[in-house]
């Protein structure tokens, strides 16, 4: 069994903020557009003229960029993981973690499962969707187009193995304060 580092500031009796997943423009289909169109002189051999395939590409879908980021941060969605949650919210209406029911989002220790999907135009973003699944392969939740989603999947997994870690540390102290 790996040792599991603990993460600093989280506490087993309340809820601590870990990170917040922030979609890249990936996650939107004019994102995922403009990532195919960007994918596309990866076949070209020569270097150089390479480089300036995407050099053109970037300042002709510049303008689309642009207008896909703020289209995402109007109407898409951010993700708080804590250490006893991951729960979506509107990126615009911040909602502090006090605020949340224990009904919002998918709790951490329900997740036996966590995959990683990429669709074409993720390459080039270096994005992909995070999937949680429970133990019967249900699917919880869908993350799209979060950034490095290999470091997010490993902070999930060090989080699950941290809380049943956790629960079993506490489960012993009680067995022995019921014991004398």
């Amino acid at each position: 069994m790996n040792p599991v580092q603990a993460i600093a500031g989280v506490s087993v009796g309340r809820e601590t903020e870990v990170e917040t997943l922030y979609p890249s423009i990936a996650a939107g289909s004019l994102g995922r557009f403009i990532g195919q169109l960007m994918e596309l002189p990866k076949g070209i051999s020569s270097s150089l003229l390479r480089i300036l395939c995407l050099s053109f590409l970037g300042l002709m879908l510049a303008p689309l960029s642009v207008l896909s980021y703020f289209l995402g941060k109007l109407t898409g969605k951010r993700h708080v993981i804590t250490n006893r949650r991951v729960s979506p919210q509107r990126i615009i209406a911040r909602k502090s973690i006090e605020t949340n029911h224990d009904n919002d989002g998918v709790l951490i220790k329900d997740v036996a499962e966590i995959e990683i999907a990429t669709r074409s135009g993720d390459a080039f973003f270096r994005t992909g969707d995070l999937i949680l699944k429970d133990g019967t392969g249900r699917i919880l939740m869908q993350i799209p187009g979060i950034p490095n989603p290999q470091r997010v999947q490993h902070l999930l997994q060090t989080l699950r193995s941290a809380q049943s870690l956790s629960a079993a540390a506490l489960e012993q102290i009680e067995l022995r304060q019921v014991a004398r």
